[in-house]
């Protein structure tokens, strides 16, 4: 997390403990109270189904017009293709309520879960989760594994502030969930809450569900810098961005009014003007800009900040640009030096590779066509004593010899030179030696 959040995090989080009724923990394991059950299949059923006929929903049976009953998963395969049914929402996993901004930052980052949505560390909507732990208002629920390095569902809890007092409201929105969230997994969540964090009987408290108007304007909730907790988006001038998603259920304490109540953030729009950090692209750390490198991809057009921790591990340097480009964006090239040697290679983008390199083709051998057997294509910004020009191309059998005699070889077999036509020259030359020598003894 970002120095400025830390700071906001620093201030807020005695108060946002007291609010969430943490006392010095800043994550508490839920209890699962009840059983699991099936989930509600109603909305699965076609639309002129539920119009002509009076449907309950019983366990798991769906009963029509109070006489006839039958299963709802067997009923449902007759009606659905396989791919419209409904999925099984079932786990093992660990019920958590947290105020932690680290596992608050990790809701959609796929190192943690199977999901990504806009609120991923590269989402368009990647600073409302920032936001959100600036705000003594929000908590997140989430399932984890046994060892608590995977999220499998979250979602993320709210209850609104009196704006005179700052107490709290009697009034708790749960917005939709993603991953893995089993309806007896939110009942005893919507019981933690109701017991432990307002001291009050769970039985004393209504939920309703997203069929009952659940949006907060329903309830009049205000939320500083945002009209509603329902499909509510706030852009402000300084690029943050905050999201609402809509509230599936709400959990209401029976006969109260609900009344001047807000959501609030510590956070300031000028926060990211004022800041001098900023994100690696890499890591997703914060960094003083001035530290920061410019890593450039798709052909230099391009480029994204690169902390220096990260530069070695991921980019190079380009030789024709001076820029820093993406390793596994890169062309590798050999460097000819003035005696015609290949000594090291260096890197470039490909399109200046194909503008200011020599294709260097790397021959293996003699193919069975009697061809000549290509093992690679080499780049280098020249061309080296171990290659000749060969039917238009460079050719070479290794790019770092310091002479081409290998090549050369290769070429002589492939066009046939061979051993009686030596033995034929030197007999020829014997000769003439012969006779040259009979003249001078005469």
């Amino acid at each position: 997390m970002c120095r400025i959040y830390q700071e906001y995090w620093n201030n807020l989080r005695k108060r946002k403990q007291s609010f969430w009724v943490m006392g010095n923990e800043i994550t508490k394991k839920v209890p699962i109270i009840y059983p699991s059950e099936p989930e509600p299949l109603m909305d699965a059923l076609p639309r002129e189904i539920r119009i002509a006929n009076k449907i309950v929903e019983e366990a798991n049976y769906f009963i029509f017009n109070g006489k006839k009953k039958v299963r709802k998963i067997p009923f449902l395969s007759q009606l659905l293709p396989k791919s419209k049914m409904p999925k099984e929402e079932n786990t093992s996993g660990q019920l958590f309520l947290t105020i932690d901004p680290e596992w608050i930052l990790r809701c959609s980052d796929r190192m943690y879960t199977s999901w990504q949505s806009c609120f991923a560390p590269d989402g368009c909507y990647h600073f409302s989760a920032k936001e959100y732990t600036t705000s003594i208002n929000i908590a997140m629920a989430m399932i984890t594994n046994s060892d608590m390095t995977k999220i499998i569902g979250r979602k993320f809890v709210f209850i609104p502030s009196d704006g005179y007092d700052g107490t709290r409201k009697a009034i708790v929105f749960f917005a939709k969930h993603y991953g893995t969230f089993p309806i007896h997994y939110q009942r005893s969540l919507s019981a933690y809450i109701a017991e432990s964090i307002f001291g009050s009987n769970k039985d004393n408290w209504k939920i309703i569900s997203k069929e009952d108007d659940c949006r907060a304007e329903e309830d009049k909730i205000y939320v500083v810098d945002v009209s509603n907790v329902g499909n509510a988006s706030f852009i402000s001038g300084g690029g943050k961005s905050i999201w609402f998603d809509d509230s599936l259920f709400v959990l209401r304490k029976k006969g109260t009014e609900i009344e001047n109540a807000i959501i609030s953030f510590d956070s300031e729009e000028s926060d990211e003007e004022d800041s001098n950090e900023v994100e690696c692209d890499h890591c997703g750390d914060y960094f003083d800009a001035d530290e920061m490198y410019n890593v450039y991809y798709n052909n230099n057009c391009d480029y994204n900040l690169i902390c220096g921790s990260c530069l070695d591990d991921i980019a190079v340097m380009d030789e024709f640009t001076g820029n820093y480009i993406y390793l596994d964006e890169a062309v590798e090239f050999w460097h000819v030096n003035s005696r015609g040697v290949a000594s090291h290679t260096r890197y470039t983008t490909e399109e200046c590779a194909s503008f200011n390199l020599t294709e260097i083709h790397l021959i293996g051998g003699i193919r069975n066509d009697n061809e000549l057997w290509e093992d690679d294509l080499l780049y280098a910004d020249g061309v080296p004593n171990s290659c000749i020009e060969y039917n238009g191309e460079y050719v070479c059998v290794d790019i770092e010899d310091t002479d081409d005699s290998a090549i050369m070889e290769l070429i002589k077999e492939l066009e046939g030179e061979d051993d009686d036509e030596d033995e034929e020259e030197s007999e020829e030359v014997v000769t003439e030696a012969l006779e040259e020598q009979r003249t001078t003894d005469s």
